[in-house]
């Protein structure tokens, strides 16, 4: 397989490893970004290419799902390709996940002891590139001036734009950041909505000296152009300089945006500290 996603920075890795998470006959040979996919002139060896967003090719077998690989993607992978389950993998990265989340929590000591036994007996192999140590989380790249509550954009560019002014104000981005955002938003439609509601504007930036990002709720939904999960309430911007120093971030946002107490109440709040309490 080929996966192929905007800037291949996000959405690519987190696929890539839920796909040799659950099937053990799926061989990742290349992740690659939009652009490449349209402009090689190499053809590319692989008997199907999965997709963040949509593609037209009859040169290849395209298959299109969600950036988090939502339980409907997986079944429709099984029937339409007779891939097969590994039990074991997807133990051992469901408990990984776990892992991570519970990383977050403020546990007792003899409850973190409990939890770190339980998981043990599952995992013989920690999930590489998540040492805490290392890789930035959610906590240590958000503050009270990157997030923002009941913002009131007219539509989904000025909603990209407002988020990306979060980071620009505190200098972390330039306005060329977000135009490119936005062009790319205009060029490949809803793409960046990977969950009911929740948009995920996102941007390789080789020049900049780390990840980044901001969050900011909005007053009104505006639409995004995803059939699925519009219209969007809640938008995480992400940026960063290479293909792998935000992977815990993700790892830390899928499990932030699939606990739906969590999500409600990020929604439902007025205040920024608020809602960076539940975030971190």
């Amino acid at each position: 397989m080929v996966i192929v996603c905007n800037s291949t920075i996000a959405t690519s890795k987190i696929l890539e490893n839920r796909l040799k998470s659950i099937f053990y006959n799926v061989n990742v040979v290349k992740t690659i970004s939009y652009h490449e996919f349209v402009n090689t002139a190499k053809p590319l060896e692989c008997d199907l290419i999965i997709s963040t967003l949509p593609l037209e090719s009859s040169r290849y077998q395209c298959i299109t799902v969600n950036p988090l690989l939502k339980l409907e993607d997986v079944n429709r992978l099984m029937s339409m390709f007779m891939l097969r389950m590994q039990n074991v993998d997807l133990n051992k990265y469901i408990s990984a996940t776990i892992n991570i989340a519970a990383r977050s929590l403020k546990l007792k000591p003899e409850e973190r002891i409990k939890l770190s036994i339980e998981l043990a007996r599952n995992i013989k192999e920690e999930v590489k590139g998540l040492d805490s140590r290392r890789k930035p989380a959610l906590r240590n790249l958000l503050n009270e001036f990157l997030v923002a509550v009941n913002v009131k954009p007219k539509n989904c560019y000025e909603a990209i734009q407002m988020a990306g002014d979060l980071l620009k104000l505190q200098g972390h981005i330039t306005q060329k950041h977000i135009d490119e955002m936005i062009k790319i938003k205009r060029k490949l439609g809803g793409y960046m909505v990977i969950d009911k509601g929740v948009a995920l504007p996102h941007l390789l930036a080789p020049e900049l000296p780390g990840p980044c990002m901001s969050v900011i709720t909005l007053d009104k939904p505006v639409k995004f152009n995803n059939e699925d999960n519009d219209p969007v309430d809640l938008v995480i911007m992400l940026l960063s300089n290479d293909n792998t120093a935000h992977i815990k971030v993700l790892e830390e946002l899928l499990d932030l945006l699939g606990d739906e107490r969590k999500r409600e109440a990020i929604r439902e709040t007025d205040s920024v500290y608020e809602l960076l309490g539940i975030i971190s």
